[in-house]
């Protein structure tokens, strides 16, 4: 029994993290032409590498891309 709820916690946990990583990529995407060029490449860069993780389950990958992006758009946006 507490299997399974470790287990469908873990479930929320992750569906969570994807949808906040869907949420970063399309907020990333709408700045892509305000962004200087090499912010846009660093920004492409993670965007392929939350997808792939995504696409791999790979929650430790997806949470480190997820701040670098979250960190590039904080910088992006306040400049």
């Amino acid at each position: 029994m507490e299997s399974e709820a470790t287990d469908e916690a873990a479930s929320r946990d992750h569906r969570v993290r994807i949808s906040e990583a869907r949420a970063l990529l399309e907020r990333s995407r709408r700045l892509l032409d305000k962004m200087a060029t090499e912010d846009r490449e660093e920004a492409i860069g993670l965007h392929e590498q939350l997808e792939a993780a995504m696409n791999a389950a790979d929650w430790h990958r997806l949470c480190q891309a997820s701040a670098e992006l979250a960190d590039l758009l904080f910088y992006v946006e306040e400049g």
